[in-house]
């Protein structure tokens, strides 16, 4: 695995908004419209050094961010897990309205979060076997 740190020139960032979302105003990551990021895929995140898994969901004004877990099992269905995001934003003083960085360190396979004006170092693994992540994607979908 290489380390790879936020400002390299292979990283493309995206300057996001954390945004209050439904009802309950939970709060959520929203990318502008110009991004585009396959809705519903399942993406390793990487947010403070911890690798965690979420996907970007489509709304009216634009694709969201609206959790963080543990497996990609709990963010396909993350009634049954414990929301990372929300805390991470809150440790990191990022409240609705703040600008939030989300980095593109591998296209539809891993992004990285952090706050504006930080530099961070990921870990950037070498991506899936296109044809096992298939196959795993497959045998998933029919459990």
């Amino acid at each position: 695995m290489t380390r790879i740190s936020s400002d390299h020139d292979t990283i493309d960032s995206v300057r996001a908004t954390v945004v209050s979302h439904g009802t309950r105003r939970k709060i959520a990551i929203e990318l502008p419209s110009d991004v585009s990021i396959p809705a519903g895929e399942v993406f390793q995140i990487s947010m403070s050094g911890n690798l965690y898994h979420g996907r970007f969901d489509s709304f009216a004004d634009g694709l969201r961010l609206l959790g963080v877990y543990q497996t990609p099992d709990v963010a396909r269905d993350p009634a049954e897990g414990d929301d990372h995001l929300s805390s991470w934003l809150t440790d990191e003083g990022l409240t609705a309205g703040r600008s939030v960085h989300v980095d593109i360190i591998e296209p539809e396979y891993k992004y990285g979060l952090r706050p504006p004006g930080e530099q961070v170092v990921y870990t950037d693994p070498d991506p899936p076997d296109s044809s096992l992540q298939s196959i795993a994607e497959q045998f998933s979908d029919n459990i």
